[in-house]
């Protein structure tokens, strides 16, 4: 809508200009019929009358020396009187006629010309009408539509403010022994939390070394603060696909704190990060392998199977049944503080929910 109304606007003010243009064509017209009247009949009539006037002098001069005035040359003048006066009188009359035409003619110019000023007033004041109203339009429209949002906008007001909290309340500590090859958006995102007031600690321990990471980790911890650990591994050195770099990632995760949340950045091809309760298992129960492995050799011949061997089997899998019953629950816990960036983009906004959550799960922190 409020295109059409500039639309309207700007045609208002091209026929302004055109009608501007008119007048002053006119106006041109009505100087130069001006001039003409004044060059052609008024300038022509009185140089007719000074002509007549003069002869009439001459006459008279000559009327005074009629004694010795020779009268062919007497009736000369006065012939020549006669014959100016006719022609001034035709003059007259004839341009008078063409003056009254040329006077209508003007007085038509005139007409155009005052009424295309009016019309450009008129223009003007519509013009400034249409403009208020569409500035009034476009003020209620604005109204409106505010007010019918007035909570959706509160809503994301209220977001923004308390994810701008939340920053200023965060405690982010990056685990990254190899820079080489990290994300390059990695800095300028987290730089955009330092300037909202949150806290950057860097954790240069290996992954292959859980213990240091895990010192490193409540040394750098703050009770009045918003916890993050970073795993960053945009690079994928950290290989998860081989064992024993998922074991140790399941270790960290278990050493992170309670009050702590864990963000793994890394990519797909590198493998995924441990997120299941049975990947946890053998980082709580030492056995737990030596027992799955047991139950495997043994159901591969179980038709060989003595009573002993289905005693012992049938054992193993009741003493598994029960780690997975007891430990489950733990391994949950520390799952559900897991958040996993496969993507540079989903960088910020994972650790803006992982702030989010920290915040609803850790009430007596104020943000």
């Amino acid at each position: 809508m409020k295109k059409l109304l500039n639309k309207s606007a700007g045609l208002l003010y091209i026929i302004q200009i055109i009608l501007f243009l008119i007048s002053i064509f006119f106006a041109y017209g009505i100087y130069q019929d001006t001039n003409t009247i004044d060059e052609k009949f008024v300038k022509k009539h009185r140089d007719l009358a000074k002509s007549i006037n003069n002869l009439d002098k001459q006459i008279k001069k000559e009327y005074l020396k009629s004694d010795s005035l020779y009268k062919p040359n007497l009736l000369y003048l006065n012939e020549n009187v006669i014959d100016i006066k006719e022609k001034t009188a035709n003059f007259q009359i004839e341009k008078e006629k063409e003056f009254e035409v040329l006077y209508l003619e003007r007085m038509k110019y005139w007409i155009y010309f005052i009424a295309l000023i009016a019309t450009i007033f008129v223009i003007l004041g519509l013009e400034w009408k249409i403009s208020n109203k569409v500035d009034e339009r476009v003020d209620e429209v604005i109204a409106n539509k505010i007010e019918e949002r007035k909570e959706l906008i509160g809503q994301i007001v209220n977001e923004k403010d308390w994810e701008f909290r939340l920053m200023a309340k965060a405690n982010i500590m990056v685990v990254n022994p190899n820079k080489t090859g990290d994300a390059k958006n990695l800095n300028p995102v987290l730089k955009f939390f330092s300037d909202k007031g949150a806290k950057i600690e860097y954790i240069t321990d290996r992954f292959d070394n859980p213990d240091g990471i895990k010192q490193a980790v409540n040394k750098k911890f703050n009770n009045d603060r918003f916890n993050i650990v970073l795993l960053e591994n945009s690079d994928g050195n950290w290989n998860l696909f081989n064992k024993k770099n998922n074991i140790n990632a399941t270790k960290i995760a278990s050493y992170i704190p309670d009050k702590a949340m864990l963000l793994y950045f890394g990519p797909g091809s590198a493998g995924f990060f441990p997120n299941k309760p049975d990947n946890f298992f053998p980082v709580f129960n030492e056995n737990y392998e030596n027992f799955t492995q047991k139950i495997k050799e043994l159901q591969e011949k179980k038709e060989g199977l003595n009573d002993k061997g289905k005693e012992e089997l049938a054992n193993l899998s009741q003493e598994i049944n029960k780690i997975k019953k007891t430990l489950k629950g733990k391994a949950n816990k520390i799952i559900d503080t897991i958040s996993f960036v496969n993507t540079p983009s989903k960088l910020y906004p994972n650790l803006i929910d992982a702030l989010k959550y920290l915040d609803i799960i850790n009430p007596e922190i104020d943000a």
